[in-house]
């Protein structure tokens, strides 16, 4: 039987009445994960605008939507997690801002479906666990790609020692090899590391074509920048980083990224529309990942119109949809969003 129909037909027996009305005495709790303060601040208000915009456009009255800021810290999107699921008894959960390498697992241990805008790394998949952003690999990519035809062909990494920079490393070293890229080192560093001119001056004396930064956040890569155009190091060298360039007070704080390569999610036509609606309505830019907020309040919502209250059918509906949203075409495999096309930006 066709698993959308097996799925209607359970609905119809413990679901719906008769008339297809969610059977539902109270409000249903969307819990929001966001990054409301700290480094991630940007991009987690965003998200969460983004997703109260769907309530607004669909007039939504029967869902509560419980917020917490995760504060850019592991430790407190651990505990915002527990306070939602264990204290305010949420049905769902929008998010986390990025950090999915924790919070899959935790979705998986409570059993509630999470649904996150921006989350890019997921190293427990899980049935409850849905991620709109890109996978690192589908990131990385074209930056390789890139190099490749441009003909650059020794290159450092420079990476910050967390899971999400980690993996973004891996990746890249992976493709490297099917494009004649040679990694020539590759240089971990702490967090929130903001000297490197050590390691600017290593850099320096390798004879190398480009530079590679997987920075977790924007302070230790306006740094790392900063320091390398102070070096000379950007005479000769040509510096590319990851998606999360495209954040302002990046740019204004550091205006020694011009010049930078990066890769982006290619924006649809239907996101640009999106954003124009979202500076509209709350006078303030959106970051990349308001779109995928929007697009995941209204995955939740599509689900629980269809009739679904509960994760398990949630969870179902979710790997099964085929969704045109504002950020293009969703689908979800092993957790992930499958394949999101990604093109090149420079910083100019």
């Amino acid at each position: 039987m066709n698993k959308m129909l097996a799925l209607a037909l359970l609905l119809l027996i413990v679901g719906c009445g008769v008339s297809g009305e969610v059977v539902r005495s109270e409000k249903i709790k969307i819990g929001g994960l966001f990054h409301l303060t700290g480094a991630g601040a940007f991009w987690g208000e965003s998200e969460m605008l983004g997703a109260q915009l769907s309530l607004v456009e669909r007039n939504i009255s029967y869902v509560d939507f419980v917020v917490e800021d995760c504060e850019t810290s592991f430790p407190k999107t651990v505990t915002a997690v527990k306070k939602l699921v264990s204290f305010d008894d949420v049905d769902f959960i929008i998010g986390p801002t990025w950090f999915g390498q924790i919070a899959s697992g935790l979705a998986k241990d409570y059993s509630t479906v999470f649904v996150s805008p921006s989350s890019g790394l997921v190293t427990i998949p899980s049935k409850y666990y849905f991620n709109l952003w890109s996978t690192t690999d589908q990131e990385v990519k074209p930056v390789v790609n890139h190099m490749g035809l441009v003909n650059l062909s020794r290159v450092v990494i420079v990476y910050n020692q967390n899971d999400w920079a980690e993996e973004i490393k891996n990746s890249f070293v992976k493709f490297s090899l099917e494009n004649n890229v040679t990694v020539v080192e590759v240089f971990a560093v702490d967090t929130y590391e903001n000297d490197y001119r050590s390691v600017v001056t290593k850099i320096k004396s390798l004879n190398v074509d480009a530079v590679f930064g997987a920075f977790a956040y924007y302070p230790p890569q306006g740094q790392f920048t900063r320091q390398a155009k102070e070096l000379g190091l950007l005479d000769s060298v040509v510096l590319y980083a990851t998606s999360n360039t495209e954040t302002p007070i990046l740019l204004d704080e550091f205006p020694e990224i011009e010049g930078t390569y990066y890769p982006y999610p290619v924006v649809e036509n239907s996101s640009l529309e999106f954003n124009y609606h979202f500076e509209e309505y709350y006078s303030k830019k959106p970051s990349p990942s308001a779109a995928y907020a929007y697009d995941a309040m209204n995955l939740l919502l599509d689900a629980i119109e269809f009739g679904c209250v509960e994760s398990e059918c949630v969870s179902e509906y979710l790997s099964t949809v085929s969704y045109s949203g504002v950020t293009g075409e969703i689908s979800f495999e092993n957790s992930n969003r499958e394949e999101k096309e990604f093109e090149m930006k420079r910083i100019s």
